[in-house]
């Protein structure tokens, strides 16, 4: 099938009088097109799609998935039509100097036109496009950027009437969209094996993060993960020795590739890569199959439900967040076994009081923590701390409001019983920033690995994503 024939138009009304875009007929019921025409549309909002091959009038498209960093979205049809499938490429490959051709809707007469005009410049790999002169894509966009009958990219309209075409490069989307496309939708639908297989091993917060621009070549350059097939079942310390020096080499093949073509690392690569090594680190926790709430009522339950085991920071984070279900951000290491999560306030220094003077003591660590300024010196106790634990607990939230911190928690170590009398529980609980966490005691544990195993792994790859 010809390009042009998978070439569709969208509507803002069943209606088809209020025209939107063009678009691309990806795969079997889903069109691929761009994000900014539909800005105002909510989630799971409809379209409407005309030029269906068969089809007359205007059928109706669901938002399925908006990209987070680049400009284009996928709908699903109500009902699929037939199997028209764009072929994508897997590499951005040379294109500089070749002849396009442009598939799209003609804004004036709604009608599948192809353009042959122009010169393919420059790739823009700060912003995953081809470039195109002296042709505008502006009416275009949603359509494709082709070489002969070879899909190169996404025309869109980044600038208002800027002098040269721009085409997202759908080498660079391919593992987004085969991550929306392939998932299951629906309680009936059912996952391709490659999907179901990396799902089930390296869970679906890491799967999205693979089908970002820059970490999708973790993939398609490094090969990660190798052995996704052989590792599900296996037990969590078996899947974290492998996945964590794989992710390892796959990153250093895409910086070896990158820096060999002379191409800057992609946009937002590193702080992926941040996110998609918390995802790994987050296997390492075992919860001995308990679900978090039954984990919660193990938690309320128990003498030790303020506390998990656990000598590192770095280690206390990655248990912290398995066990709650939020992100893990990894601070820089500063040091070959100092790995600090970077929502951690550290109490180990502290001096081993108890009651109303560990309370203190906590209270004095988390205002320096958010503040930023020495504790004031009539900081006191009882009704003298009170203005000040309000102040404290006004810039928390606003904090969070502003910048979406993480949970803050504390840390300290020590032994069980101290922990149990010092008033620490109570500070977390008045300031609403979580677990305490200390070294000896707990009656079950939740790392699957060695402390120093999980901590030297982090540090190393961190170390990676540092270097120049």
């Amino acid at each position: 099938m010809a390009l042009a024939d998978l070439i569709v138009s969208l509507w803002g009304d069943q209606a088809a009088s209020r025209f939107l875009c063009s678009g691309v007929h990806v795969a079997p019921g889903h069109i691929l097109t761009v994000a900014h025409a539909f800005e105002d549309l909510a989630p799971d909002g409809q379209t409407f799609v005309c030029q269906l091959p068969g089809q007359h009038g205007a059928k109706a498209a669901t938002l399925l998935a908006r990209h987070t960093t680049l400009d284009a979205a996928i709908f699903k049809l109500t009902k699929p039509i037939g199997d028209l499938r764009l072929p994508l490429p897997d590499a951005i490959g040379a294109q500089e100097g070749r002849r396009p051709w442009f598939h799209a809707i003609d804004p004036d007469t709604h009608d599948v036109v192809s353009l042959d005009h122009g010169c393919i410049g420059d790739y823009d790999g700060q912003h995953c496009e081809y470039v195109v002169a002296p042709q505008t894509a502006h009416g275009y966009s949603g359509g494709l950027l082709a070489v002969g009958e070879q899909p190169l990219g996404l025309l869109n309209c980044r600038i208002e009437n800027e002098p040269i075409a721009r085409a997202i490069a759908l080498a660079q989307l391919r593992p987004w969209i085969a991550f929306h496309i392939d998932r299951p939708q629906g309680p009936d639908d059912q996952a391709g094996p490659d999907y179901e297989a990396l799902a089930a091993l390296l869970g679906l917060r890491a799967l999205q993060l693979l089908a970002n621009p820059g970490t999708a070549d973790l993939r398609r350059l490094g090969g990660f993960p190798r052995r996704a097939g052989e590792l599900v079942g296996c037990p969590p310390r078996d899947c974290f020795e492998t996945l964590v020096p794989d992710l390892h080499q796959a990153t250093q093949d895409c910086l070896d590739a990158w820096r060999t073509l002379g191409v800057p690392v992609p946009r937002n690569f590193k702080a992926d890569c941040h996110a998609l090594l918390g995802e790994l680190l987050k296997g390492a926790v075992d919860r001995q199959g308990r679900t978090p709430g039954e984990l919660a009522e193990l938690a309320a339950a128990t003498p030790d439900r303020m506390f998990v085991a656990c000598r590192t920071l770095g280690a206390a984070a990655t248990v912290y967040c398995s066990i709650t279900d939020i992100p893990l951000r990894l601070a820089e290491p500063k040091g070959a076994l100092d790995l600090h999560g970077g929502s951690v306030i550290d109490l180990t220094d502290l001096a081993q009081g108890v009651g109303p003077d560990a309370e203190r003591d906590a209270f004095d660590a988390v205002w320096l923590s958010y503040k930023g300024t020495p504790v004031p010196v009539d900081f006191g106790n009882g009704e003298q701390r009170l203005p000040y634990l309000k102040n404290l607990m006004s810039h928390i939230d606003m904090k969070r409001r502003l910048y979406r911190d993480d949970p803050r928690f504390l840390v300290a170590r020590g032994p069980r019983e101290w922990l149990h009398g010092v008033g620490l529980a109570s500070a977390g609980e008045r300031l609403r920033i979580g677990l305490v966490i200390h070294a000896a005691g707990s009656d079950y544990a939740y790392l699957a690995v060695e402390e120093d195993l999980l901590i030297n792994l982090a540090c190393e790859y961190l170390q990676l994503l540092e270097r120049p």
